[in-house]
């Protein structure tokens, strides 16, 4: 079987369907927010191919933007609706080991989130009309970093309430993100 259609397969098993896994839904939503970005300035890159500490980056050196990605769905494949925690990990750590080795050329500071800004993507379509590759479903908060300050996560009820837009933060759609994520940058 030639590799193309391997490909094909594969992708259409991991990507085609309503609800995907962890894995999948967080690279699906990784093309997703890069389309969008992509829409409004070519020159974003996605960064994140393996373990790179983020994942979109437009600009080079210290006047770089970069964005973490954060995603998460209301409807798993692995646990009932009542035990899915609403909250997204923005612990503060120390470069990775291996950066340097990999990424010799590129600037990272010792200890940090290693982004400027934050994309929270929420699916939270619980019921027969989930499509999690649909992006009109999907909500994103973006967020500076500096916003953060030493909160170790957090919490959709955060960026639902007052606490996103008190923080610089804001709430936007898929058509809408690319714009707002270069009102935020710029």
């Amino acid at each position: 079987m030639p590799s193309d259609e391997i490909i094909k397969r594969l992708a259409d098993r991991l990507y085609n369907q309503n609800v995907m896994d962890n894995r999948e839904r967080g690279s699906y939503a990784e093309a997703m927010v890069w389309q969008a970005l992509l829409i409004i300035d070519p020159a974003w890159k996605w960064v994140a191919a393996g373990w790179h500490p983020w994942d979109f980056q437009k600009g080079e050196g210290i006047n770089r933007i970069r964005i973490q990605l954060k995603q998460s769905a209301a409807k798993q494949l692995w646990t009932p609706r009542g035990k899915v925690i609403h909250a997204f990990s923005t612990q503060i750590k120390n470069k990775p080991s291996y950066f340097e080795r990999d990424h010799s050329k590129e600037p990272i500071e010792e200890r940090g989130r290693f982004c400027e800004l934050f994309i929270f993507a929420w699916h939270g379509i619980y019921d027969e009309t989930c499509n999690q590759r649909d992006s009109s479903q999907w909500l994103f908060y973006v967020i500076p970093e500096k916003s953060l300050g030493s909160k170790n996560s957090v919490r959709l009820s955060d960026l639902e309430g007052s606490w996103l837009k008190q923080n610089g933060g804001r709430k936007a759609s898929w058509i809408e993100l690319g714009k707002v994520v270069e009102q935020l940058s710029g």
